[in-house]
């Protein structure tokens, strides 16, 4: 049987691999042990020393005798069990010395063999090697094409069970009461009441899984979930969530500027990202400005101009290039680092040049590119 016996301690981790039970150790390793991080992180270290070794099982010499445990260090005031957490980072059962004195060394194997089989069931059966959670995958795939969502006739989905059922808010009577009702969570929750009890929203929540990824990817998501859209449910969404919607949040500009252009209304757009763009710079939330710049609105829009007006999409393989231009502007310019390659777009409204830092495959339109390293590569387009 190959092992390795380790101990950790404060300040270091010994460990030593044994080829063959019983015989010296042909390898030794102290590895420090990193205070800044938790146990579990130093414990990956482990893992990376000894990649490339093959070993059926580990003994830990100090571990802590406890009812339901006896493979839990202690280090630094914290606790773990290594035995649970070696055994998912390497595949092994982890006994301890103890166990070792008054079993012998194969029936504590067996043993926390036995018990492992118990405890990862959740991720698969266990037979002296894990499957990689191969039943847990299986399983969470049948449970994906159950989910339940409700979704009314117009196709509009509902942001949670018994959302349809809520009343609504009158935005209009507000603006007169409070003028900027951007947080009504907060105005709601100085009446007394919850916005939770409302179809209100501070920015886009249900509509974000077609900004993260795209709206062919949900929409066969959800029919895979066994639901059928009619014609148009996109644009049914976006009015419907976009008038429940106050934009507490700059980013929820960026989300529905960006679903507006998905569904072809270009002026919508163009207007939310043009309030987004300029959101710090007129400090439209009365007085955030001053406590910090909103960092992630200001890469959200530069995502928007690249992805979405520009049409650099990087969710597939390969760079897929369908630029989308405002009608006022002329010609984009900008950078783009993609698996290690720098890229440089020029897009106008009839041709797209692009030159890469190395060889690559790019696909503009439809159709697929070869680039050479540092050659210019123009392609017409119908914008």
């Amino acid at each position: 049987m190959k092992l390795i016996r380790l101990r950790i301690e404060n300040d270091a981790m010994d460990i030593a691999y044994h080829p063959v039970s019983g015989q010296a150790a042909t390898a030794h390793y102290l590895i420090a042990y990193n205070s800044d991080q938790t146990i579990g992180e130093n414990l990956e270290n482990i893992k990376v020393r000894l990649a490339g070794l093959q070993f059926d099982a580990a003994i830990l010499e100090n571990g802590l005798s406890y009812p339901f445990s006896d493979t839990i260090v202690g280090v630094n005031y914290d606790r773990i069990d290594v035995g649970l957490a070696l055994t998912n980072l390497l595949n092994i059962p982890v006994v301890s010395q103890a166990a070792v004195d008054q079993l012998g060394l194969v029936a504590a194997v067996k043993a926390k063999s036995a018990y492992l089989k118990w405890h990862l069931d959740y991720y698969g059966q266990y037979h002296g090697v894990r499957n990689n959670g191969q039943e847990a995958e299986q399983a969470l795939t049948t449970i994906s094409h159950q989910l339940t969502l409700e979704i009314n006739r117009r196709g509009i989905i509902a942001q949670f069970e018994g959302y349809f059922n809520l009343p609504t808010l009158d935005f209009q009577a507000y603006r007169q009461k409070y003028g900027d009702i951007a947080r009504m969570d907060r105005i709601l929750k100085a009446e007394s009441k919850t916005p939770d009890a409302y179809q209100v929203a501070k920015q886009a929540d249900a509509l974000m899984a077609f900004y993260n990824f795209d709206v062919t990817t949900v929409q066969k998501i959800i029919e895979k979930m066994g639901y059928q859209l009619p014609k148009e449910y996109l644009t049914h969404n976006i009015q419907y969530y976009l008038a429940r919607t106050t934009h507490g949040s700059t980013l929820s500009r960026i989300v529905y500027a960006v679903l507006n252009q998905l569904d072809d209304n270009d002026d919508d757009a163009w207007k939310l990202f043009s309030e987004a763009l300029a959101s710090d710079y007129y400090d439209i939330q009365g007085g955030t400005t001053a406590e910090g710049i909103h960092l992630g609105v200001m890469c959200a829009t530069l995502n928007l101009t690249t992805r979405n007006f520009g049409g650099v999409n990087p969710l597939g393989a390969h760079l897929q290039v369908s630029p989308r231009l405002p009608e006022h502007w002329q010609t984009l310019k900008f950078k783009h680092l993609f698996r290690g390659v720098h890229y440089v777009f020029v897009i106008d409204h009839q041709r797209v040049t692009v030159t890469a830092d190395q060889p690559s495959t790019i696909m503009i339109g439809k159709q697929h590119y070869q680039l050479q390293a540092k050659k210019p590569l123009s392609v017409t387009y119908t914008d």
